[in-house]
């Protein structure tokens, strides 16, 4: 055996062999540090007060109706917390033990993460205002108001707008305007005093006594308020403040539309507005100057009745247009007129019950709906220009009409859209 042994390596490729484990063994001696050069594992952390156990925790989450398995970081739902225990961001407040209850053993510790900042209650929010306006009918019933700064000024007291594009028309002397006009405007010259502050408001209040539903009791309002500085206008610290505040259907609770303060002084204010009056009757404008209190009106009428199917108004008068049917950009209105035949309601049928209220406003006045007829006819205006079809309807100006009878009563009602009305008003019920 021993002469084998040395036999082998006597050839050259085992030494070759034998050197290469000796050389990785040694290797391996290396790589391993002595023991005194290990340090001594650190000394067991203490144990925080607001920590608890697993158990505990699980136990506490199990009095709350909660899985510990489905872990929320927030608090459970009826489980009870001291206030003295400080919470941690995005983790679980800590619970302590019941007492007399044996320890368990601690849990691996959650890297401390920094304090969430304290939040300190602010005062109540202040209660929000009772709405002004007590029902979605009496806001449809609101005006529109425009201040200077939408509209051109009149040249006149009184004037009427046919349409958006049409030019001003005096009525300081009729003071008559047409419920399918686009505007009333009203304008007045004011002197002014320097130092000192003017206040002007502008009542519009219409004869349907529930569309007067802003909170100045009125269809629509305005105020402009004037207040200078400085003895005089040329002196330097002299400067005027100019204030608009509106009230109408898109703020019926008032708001404030422009305020603009020059380093000069105006000797008179000329204050002006435009109002989208289509109620039909005398409207009375009731005027607030500094206290002083006057009243005056104006008419909204109904067009006349056209002649023929197809008119348009040109200088107060129907003209007929026939064939072709051509309007211009200039005249008043292109007006259209139809008769329906109504359907007769159904008396074949006796009615069973009385149903309806007439003492409901709401109630469709069609008491036996067995024996009811209903008729709807809608027109839809469109213009060429896209941009101006701008209506809940896609359209520039349209009317629906709706009838409905038992025999007994009936009901008719016309609504309208327009680029005052967008969403639609009635105008008839």
């Amino acid at each position: 055996m021993k002469s084998c042994f040395w036999h082998e390596l006597a050839r050259p490729r085992a030494w070759h062999r034998l050197v290469s484990y000796l050389l990785l063994a040694a290797f391996v001696l290396a790589s391993i540090p002595p023991a005194w050069a290990l340090q001594s594992p650190p000394p067991p952390r203490e144990r925080p007060a607001s920590e608890v156990s697993r158990a505990a925790l699980e136990q506490a989450m199990a009095m709350a109706g909660q899985s510990p398995l489905a872990f929320d970081p927030r608090p459970a739902p009826g489980l009870s917390l001291p206030h003295s225990v400080p919470l941690e961001r995005s983790w679980f407040p800590s619970l302590t033990p019941r007492p007399g209850s044996d320890p368990a053993p601690s849990v691996p510790s959650r890297p401390k993460e920094r304090p969430a900042e304290r939040f300190e209650p602010g005062p109540d929010p202040p209660d929000l205002p009772e709405p002004v306006l007590s029902s979605r009918r009496a806001r449809r019933g609101l005006a529109r108001v425009f201040s200077p700064n939408e509209v051109p000024p009149p040249s006149s007291e009184w004037a009427r707008q046919a349409h958006p594009a049409s030019r001003l028309e005096s009525i300081s002397g009729s003071r008559q305007a047409f419920t399918v006009d686009h505007l009333v405007y009203h304008g007045r010259t004011y002197p002014l005093q320097n130092p000192g502050t003017t206040r002007i408001t502008w009542d519009f209040i219409s004869p349907v006594a529930e569309h007067n539903a802003t909170s100045r009791n009125s269809a629509g309002s305005i105020q402009l308020t004037y207040s200078s500085t400085g003895s005089d206008p040329t002196d330097f610290a002299a400067r005027s403040t100019t204030e608009i505040r509106v009230w109408d259907r898109e703020h019926p609770g008032g708001k404030r539309v422009l305020r603009q303060t020059t380093p000069a002084q105006r000797e008179e204010l000329f204050a002006y507005a435009a109002i989208a009056a289509h109620d039909p009757g005398v409207w009375t404008v009731r005027e607030d100057r500094d206290g002083q209190l006057t009243e005056e009106s104006f008419l909204i009428a109904e067009p006349p009745t056209p002649s023929a199917e197809w008119v348009s108004r040109v200088k107060g008068q129907y003209l007929d247009l026939g064939e072709p049917l051509i309007g211009y950009v200039n005249d008043d209105w292109l007006l259209r007129s139809h008769t329906y035949v109504l359907p007769a309601p159904d008396n074949t049928v006796e009615p069973d019950s009385d149903q309806g209220d007439e003492d409901d406003p709401e109630d469709f006045a069609c008491r036996h709906p067995e024996r009811q007829k209903r008729f709807r006819a809608t027109w839809d205006w469109r213009s060429p220009d896209a941009d101006l079809n701008d209506t809940a309807r896609r359209s520039y100006y349209s009317v629906k009409l709706a009838y409905c009878t038992d025999g007994e009563s009936y009901r008719l009602r016309v609504k309208v859209w327009d680029r005052d009305d967008r969403k639609g008003r009635l105008v008839k019920d």
